[in-house]
């Protein structure tokens, strides 16, 4: 099954590289499974993101928290909106920071749920707590409800991979 996306484009300034991916939904009836024609959509936003994260040469656990945040927030917006689009961006800033924005134009708010511990669901914010919390950063909901957000900061090499030469260990 192809995936159709409205709108994928990276840009370069200065220092900061951008990613932007767009897409249509059906709408979901709410508290419902996530809808099987959407389900490729959510892989595709992983797969394209992380090889655009590991083309910028981060680093692979960067690299990895990027994809599972996209993943959580993606499927959250396809699943919970109910609207009929859902735009990705991830902006990554030298030294600095990888912001993961996702939008779906409703004004439906996001919630972090403690779930039960048979619960298969309602994990996916805590999961995104959690990394932002390790890697000194946050995350949130914009004030119309409508994105959701994570923003992570960037220690010691700024996100990149080391880059071993010929004589290293």
């Amino acid at each position: 099954m192809s995936v159709t996306l409205s709108r994928f484009e990276t840009r370069r300034a200065c220092d900061l590289e951008l990613l932007e991916i767009c897409f249509e939904i059906t709408r979901p009836v709410a508290g419902t499974e996530l809808p099987t024609i959407d389900v490729p959509h959510v892989g595709e936003v992983r797969k394209l993101a992380t090889r655009w994260a590991s083309g910028l040469g981060l680093a692979p656990d960067l690299v990895g928290d990027v994809e599972l945040i996209l993943s959580e927030l993606t499927t959250n917006a396809v699943i919970h909106s109910g609207g009929d689009r859902v735009n990705v961006l991830v902006l990554f800033q030298h030294a600095a920071f990888v912001r993961v924005a996702v939008s779906d134009g409703t004004t439906r708010r996001p919630v972090l749920r403690r779930p039960g511990h048979d619960s298969e669901h309602g994990r996916g914010l805590q999961l995104v707590d959690w990394i932002a919390a390790e890697r000194a950063g946050s995350w949130g909901v914009s004030d119309d409800g409508g994105t959701a957000w994570c923003l992570l900061t960037l220690g010691e090499g700024g996100g990149f991979q080391p880059v071993r030469g010929r004589d290293a260990a």
